[in-house]
């Protein structure tokens, strides 16, 4: 796992993100997918450099996805390691739930 990745699975593993359960490199059909929240058909994927290399393989992904009635999230490593409030708000909008209430990104 990137520096990132381990910062953001601090957070969502173990039910600790308002009691959703997210599974960590999870297979997904043909791929796998970085993180993966079923019961709100929400996948997040943290891009590296290297995904400004492919757009059009995370487009197909996307589309893919899509097709299942799942939401891709994107947000890069840069992102995750200096704006970490923020990734957690922006997932906190995709999850369904009145009473769910962002916290602190887990160091």
């Amino acid at each position: 796992m990137t520096e990132a990745e381990k910062l953001l699975w601090n957070s969502l593993r173990n039910r600790q993100f308002n009691g959703m359960k997210f599974k960590r490199q999870a297979p997904f059909d043909r791929f796998v997918v970085d993180f993966l929240n079923e019961d709100n058909k929400l996948i997040i994927e943290l891009d590296g450099g290297y995904h400004n290399n492919q757009p059009e393989k995370d487009e197909e992904r996307d589309a893919f996805f899509a097709a299942l009635s799942y939401t891709v999230l994107r947000f890069t490593n840069d992102q995750v390691m200096n704006h970490a409030d923020e990734v957690l708000s922006e997932i906190l909008k995709h999850c369904s739930g009145d009473s769910l209430i962002p916290r602190p990104l887990l160091q």
